[in-house]
């Protein structure tokens, strides 16, 4: 390997590596009842917010991060980013008061919200074509791989302590140093290409917005019911007595490594189905959320790994459709929008599920029903609009 291409696989890991940050804020699940036996003044539900709060700050700051960009530039504010997540993350293991705690997951997610669309920009920056694909499929892996990783790591160094947990974020300041180092600054595009990208008019500037903010919405969708799916799925073991919260996190696993899978595929899986990678990531999500239902255990392990394929199909199918499409200079406040989508599902997903689930039979099992009946109209509203697109280009 000469030293440019040297260079060139230093900086795509550098890249990639931002990403691994991205899911790791519910990672300190397994914390929880500790941390809620240590603080015995503390409402419980004070404490596991602990593990949601940054969820708030993330798309506070998502907003934030694209006027800061424009300021200091999209390298730096990446780097600011890794290094607040970085030192409030491991706050905690020297903090007691609880306050100060929340405070500091706070500003953890201040720090993520920086970095949360800017991992993607950068990606749409600086590759093109089919490597762009690869990379972006990729990128989505790393967010799997790193949520795998930082659960390993809290369920070992819990047995030091809860305090030790939260070690975890630390990885965030040598990620800020590789990027620093291998990263090139780059520059957003500039209005003047916007005809390259056929956004010649207002009129077709404004149907692509609304465009976008329906992806926003879908992916909000898509996200609540997927979150809801590993929110849900340790209840179901114990509901139906066929395991246990620790099989819970090995069934999670399996999932997690089939959405890291896919990820890696995405590219050679995108040129085989194309446009069709929407509906066979939502048919997959159906699937599962059935099998899920179910209640027999094999079925659970079984539909789990199937609804794993969803996400990763569809969230990068997504982003590189923005990527493609966006007017240039705006990629990166579409990113914002489509991943406050991203957030806000993921947020809401334990209340949205409860109050879907009650128009069921109000088990954990309708919970399941609710989810694959969300997935099952995404599927029909995707069919409808590619008929739709069709008839139009006819």
């Amino acid at each position: 390997m000469n030293k440019q291409n040297k260079l060139n696989l230093l900086t795509k890991i550098s890249v990639l590596s931002v990403s691994l940050i991205i899911t790791t804020g519910p990672a300190i699940s397994p914390l929880l009842p500790d941390i809620i036996n240590h603080y015995d003044n503390i409402p419980e539900t004070a404490i596991e917010s602990l593990s949601t709060v940054q969820q708030f700050s993330i798309v506070i700051s998502l907003i934030i991060a694209n006027f800061i960009a424009k300021k200091i530039g999209i390298k730096k504010t990446v780097i600011l980013g890794l290094l607040l997540a970085g030192v409030a993350g491991v706050v905690p293991f020297f903090a007691d008061n609880y306050y100060v705690i929340l405070i500091s997951r706070i500003v953890f997610g201040v720090g993520v919200g920086f970095f949360n669309s800017l991992a993607i920009t950068i990606i749409d920056l600086l590759y093109n074509g089919s490597e762009k694909t690869k990379v972006l499929g990729i990128r989505t892996s790393m967010e799997q791989l790193g949520y795998a990783l930082a659960s390993l790591m809290v369920g070992g160094l819990l047995l030091l302590g809860w305090r030790f947990g939260f070690l975890i974020y630390v990885w965030a300041i040598p990620i800020s140093f590789i990027f620093w180092k291998y990263v090139p600054e780059v520059q957003s595009k500039t209005e003047k290409n916007n005809f390259e990208k056929g956004n010649n008019s207002k009129e077709n500037y404004g149907k692509k917005q609304i465009g976008f903010i329906f992806l926003a919405f879908f992916l909000m969708l898509v996200t609540l019911c997927d979150t809801g799916i590993n929110v849900e799925l340790p209840k179901l073991l114990v509901e139906q007595k066929i395991g246990t919260g620790s099989l819970s996190g090995i069934i999670i696993a399996m999932k997690t490594t089939m959405a890291m899978i896919v990820g890696i595929l995405f590219g050679k899986i995108y040129s085989l189905l194309h446009w069709w990678v929407v509906p066979t990531g939502i048919v997959a999500l159906l699937i599962g959320s059935l099998a899920i239902s179910q209640g027999h255990l094999w079925l659970v392990c079984l539909g789990s790994v199937i609804s794993g394929v969803g996400s990763p199909l569809i969230g990068t199918y997504a982003f590189k459709t923005i990527s493609e499409t966006a007017p240039n200079g705006k990629e990166n406040a579409i990113n914002t929008m489509v991943l406050i989508g991203f957030n806000a599902g993921s947020f809401v997903a334990p209340i949205a599920l409860s109050a879907g689930g009650n128009l069921f039979n109000g088990t954990v099992k309708s919970d399941f029903y609710f989810t694959a009946s969300i997935f099952g109209i995404l599927l029909v509203i995707v069919i409808i609009q590619k008929i739709i697109s069709r008839a139009h280009t006819q």
